[in-house]
């Protein structure tokens, strides 16, 4: 039988260590190379790009100790698949050099904040995955200027702040106290530097940015969880001298009639009569991706109250590996009959022999139950207990 070679060598080769290599060597050939290839240093090179994104994706495992161990065993793809879904190359530089800044030859850019929208997905799309298109607007560089308001000679230092973007705020809070702030210049938005108002940028008006609509792909991968965030990367806003900002989609999951999801695990609750708890029940339900499951009890399988019973791999795909899925967990609420007929009882009888039979004692005190309609009802009367009962 031809057996695939394990491929166990690679992330090393692109990182240019040795398979011995400490987790400090690691993360100094992680530091050299992301900076490196970094897109935003290297922007329209999509050669660089893919560099990038394989330096990750590398670094990302061998980094970890756990991950490393399973990828030296059984090569890139177990890893890959027990990754789920991963980090983006984004998220590992961030992560690694400081969030939402870049580090290039010393000098550390700021990332504009990012735009968070919620993502109202169903049951059914988060079992199966879906790819949905949204329409958004954000604030890009004008390109007519490029960011800078206006024409170059119609730029002049902010006076309000001396050209520094930023005001102290001195205000007294109390009889001989005082507070001091550092706070961003409103007059020139932290920026410096201001536009001749009669020179403004006739397209942008002297703002730097103008509104651009966007139509923005989002692919939801099978097994996403609820509240999960999927990131948009320097897609959001943009401001002149900052990294754009992400969007960030945060997971809203829609309630479903019949499932109710805990993690990978999905749960339904069924209402089944007593002889279907005693004898073999059976029951019809469409799954999420729209197959018809046929479901029943193993023959001999007698259901208590509040019995749960579950069938493997039927739940939702697990995010870190999607080629399995969690449980179908049935919960069973048994339903009694409220009244039998003395024929129905003597037949079970024959069936159940095994009833509780205690002969009366001599001078006891009989008492036959009642139904009690409100559980926060208040007790009879001593009198009133006493006309329920007898003495033998």
């Amino acid at each position: 039988m031809f057996t695939r070679p394990i491929d166990n060598e690679e992330y090393y080769k692109i990182l240019g260590v040795s398979r011995t290599a400490t987790e400090k060597e690691i993360k100094r050939a992680y530091r050299k190379l992301a900076l490196k290839f970094h897109p935003d240093k290297n922007k329209g090179d999509k050669e660089a790009q893919e560099k990038f994104q394989k330096i990750s994706e590398a670094y990302e495992v061998l980094h970890d100790p756990e991950k490393r161990t399973q990828y030296d065993k059984f090569g890139k793809n177990t890893t890959r698949m027990n990754h789920g879904q991963s980090r983006t190359p984004f998220d590992i530089f961030e992560q690694f050099f400081g969030q939402s800044q870049s580090n290039f030859g010393g000098r550390t850019h700021t990332q504009v904040q990012p735009t968070y929208m919620n993502l109202s997905v169903s049951l059914e799309q988060l079992y199966t995955g879906v790819t949905k298109k949204f329409k958004i607007s954000r604030k890009r560089i004008c390109k007519e200027c490029n960011g800078l308001g206006g024409p170059e000679h119609a730029i002049q230092v902010c006076m309000q702040c001396k050209g520094t973007g930023k005001r102290k705020i001195v205000r007294e809070i109390g009889p001989g106290m005082i507070q001091q702030m550092i706070q961003p210049c409103r007059a020139c938005n932290g920026q410096g530097k201001l536009v001749h108002p009669d020179l403004c940028c006739d397209v942008c008006g002297g703002l730097k940015t103008v509104d651009e609509e966007k139509i923005c792909t989002v692919e939801i991968k099978p097994g996403t969880e609820h509240g999960s965030s999927i990131k948009l990367y320097r897609e959001g806003n943009e401001e002149p001298g900052k990294i754009p900002g992400d969007i960030v989609f945060k997971v809203q999951q829609k309630k479903h009639a019949l499932f109710k999801r805990d993690g990978a695990n999905l749960h339904i609750r069924r209402e089944i009569s007593l002889i279907d708890a005693l004898d073999e029940y059976k029951f019809v339900i469409t799954h999420l991706d729209k197959r018809t499951l046929y479901i029943k009890t193993a023959p001999g399988d007698v259901l208590q109250p509040n019995a749960v019973r579950f069938i493997p791999n039927q739940g939702m795909p697990l995010s870190h590996a999607p080629q399995q899925n969690g449980h179908l967990v049935i919960h069973y609420a048994i339903q009694f009959p409220k009244r039998l007929t003395e024929k129905e009882r003597e037949n079970l009888r024959k069936v159940l022999p095994n009833k509780t039979d205690i002969r009366e004692p001599q001078h006891a005190f009989v008492f036959t139950t009642k139904v009690m309609r409100n559980h926060n009802s208040r007790p009879q009367s001593h009198q009133s207990n006493e006309q329920n009962c007898r003495q033998q």
